[in-house]
């Protein structure tokens, strides 16, 4: 099987330190840019240290990837003290989804996304994606 999150990044950023909301209040941003954790923590031990197991931050990344643009990339930053992010979900969110697609649903979804034009030459752009939608094209069930 497979799973998919939704996370509510506006729930994630009510839990994160004081510091942290004020960067994002004073910037009128919903996450932070790679900047804005570097003046907030330094290094992932402060990080680690501040934020503790109460919450994470989502970082939209610099656009300096075409993958990152495509696939419109966020990235979460798990403090080393949220051991188990599944339990922390559960735990201290209410917005989170997990959705669990059986495995065999897999290939009836994937045809779905690319009448939906999803597919690996969109999100992973050049000639992996094309290798990629290729080889999915041409295997053998």
């Amino acid at each position: 099987d497979s799973v998919i999150w939704k996370l509510e990044y506006f729930e994630l950023n009510r839990m994160l330190p004081k510091r942290y909301q004020e960067c994002l209040r004073k910037e009128n941003a919903a996450m932070l840019t790679v900047e804005m954790l570097h003046s907030l923590a330094d290094t992932l031990q402060a990080y680690d240290e501040e934020m503790k197991d109460h919450s994470m931050v989502i970082v939209e990344p610099p656009s300096m990837e075409q993958r990152i643009v495509n696939q419109y990339s966020y990235f979460s930053v798990v403090p080393a003290a949220i051991g188990d992010l599944e339990t922390f979900f559960k735990q201290k969110t209410s917005g989170t989804v997990r959705y669990q697609i059986d495995r065999h649903l897999r290939w009836r979804i994937r045809d779905m996304l690319d009448q939906m034009n999803i597919n690996e030459r969109i999100i992973y752009p050049g000639l992996d994606g094309v290798s990629m939608a290729i080889k999915r094209h041409y295997y053998v069930r």
